[in-house]
């Protein structure tokens, strides 16, 4: 079975984070690194990351500093 290539974990603070499995460190979206995220947003960049969402991915777009998934159009 292949291991996806983003994973996420919880930080010593509480925030969460996404793990590029592949390079061995945080994940870079648009060069912002994917660190201090609640645990739903780190669940749902790295599943869209892991092509879970089905064959069109949502847009990942940041609002006020957060990430949000908005679908494409």
């Amino acid at each position: 079975m292949k291991r996806d290539r983003y994973d996420c974990f919880e930080d010593p603070s509480g925030c969460w984070m996404v793990w590029d499995v592949r390079k061995a460190r945080i994940a870079k979206l648009n060069r912002r690194e994917l660190m201090e995220l609640t645990q739903g947003e780190a669940l749902s960049i790295s599943d869209q990351l892991n092509g879970r969402e089905g064959r069109l991915h949502p847009e990942l777009v940041t609002e006020g500093g957060r990430f949000q998934a908005r679908p494409p159009g």
